[in-house]
């Protein structure tokens, strides 16, 4: 995943530069709102998606050996560490000290592993910001006082944009507004375009991933069902974080979707009969483009969507029903 990173360090430095000058360029305009909301989303679900990870580690690791320090008053019963390692020394005898190796070292991979998808979703959701823009700017595309935020819910302020008439100087402004949305629309297409770029290919390998450790681990939680609790919940704990991890994957490709879908819908929505007739043709081009959907692939194989999640959960369901039949 950071191997992805680490070999694309020029996209995301550009990536960065885009979010960077974006920032800049709204910083004094009404879309600045519109930036900041999806700033402070991006955050909180940041912060619910590592704070779930932790606590799936947490149960993963804690709790087997909270309760194996408990029940293991009998210095004779066999302990055993949270993964298969063999340092070519006696696991029994070298038990606490293998232990803090092995410990630090798995909070450091889940570290690893944290930050990256928090990057992912941070740099998908700026996408987000940037289609909601073009969007905010359609639907007011004959409003010429836009110094402010117009709030679309205040149906006694539309009303009063919607009944408004049009000065040729005016239609000429219209006019502008149109050049600079479909600049901004061609602009948040090519940011979504490198992020897609940037990790459409480690997707598709953690895809591959996480459908073997999720069968896999799922095989282990039957097996251990009644028979070793520790183990039990160890591999339920990392079950349900592959699912978890899978649905962060698909999740942010579906907003992505989503948005394309409210972009057109604002495109078809635009009072395009109120518009000077120079921007007819223009509004062609751009109702024709938006109907082409920006997407998050797994290496141009499947697009991330809540149907994918739906297709790889269901396929990971008949590997393990496979493995359980011939155990």
């Amino acid at each position: 995943m950071y191997i992805n990173l680490f070999f694309n360090e020029e996209k995301v430095k550009n990536v960065l530069l885009f979010i960077k000058n974006d920032h800049e360029y709204y910083m004094n305009r009404p879309e600045s709102k519109i930036l900041q909301y999806y700033a402070v989303q991006g955050s909180k679900i940041g912060f619910y998606h590592v704070s779930y990870i932790y606590s799936t580690l947490f149960a993963y690791l804690l709790l087997p050996t909270v309760t194996l320090v408990i029940v293991s008053s009998n210095q004779s019963e066999f302990r055993n560490l949270p993964v298969v390692v063999d340092f070519g020394v006696d696991v029994q005898q070298y038990y606490y000290h293998l232990f803090i190796p092995v410990y630090i070292s798995i909070f450091v991979v889940i570290h690893v592993i944290a930050s990256y998808d928090n990057t992912y979703m941070v740099y998908v959701q700026h996408t987000y910001a940037l289609f909601a823009i073009v969007n905010y700017k359609l639907k007011t595309m004959h409003i010429l006082d836009t110094n402010s935020f117009i709030d679309f819910k205040n149906d006694r302020l539309m009303e009063k944009y919607n009944n408004i008439k049009l000065s040729s100087v005016d239609k000429e402004k219209i006019f502008r507004k149109l050049v600079l949305c479909i600049k901004e629309h061609q602009y948040a297409i090519e940011y979504a375009n490198l992020v897609e770029s940037l990790f459409s290919k480690s997707i598709l390998a953690q895809l591959f991933c996480n459908v073997i450790v999720l069968t896999l681990s799922g095989f282990e939680a039957v097996t251990n069902l009644g028979v070793n609790t520790g183990n039990m919940t160890k591999f339920v704990a990392l079950s349900f974080s592959q699912i978890i991890r899978i649905f962060a994957l698909c999740f942010p490709g579906q907003r992505l979707l989503n948005h394309c879908e409210e972009l057109h819908a604002a495109v078809c929505e635009i009072r395009w009969y109120v518009l000077p007739e120079n921007c007819h043709n223009l509004y062609k081009f751009v109702l024709a483009r938006s109907m082409i959907m920006n997407k998050i692939t797994a290496f141009n194989m499947a697009v991330m969507s809540m149907e994918t999640f739906q297709a790889i959960i269901k396929t990971t369901m008949s590997y393990f029903t496979v493995l359980l039949s011939t155990a």
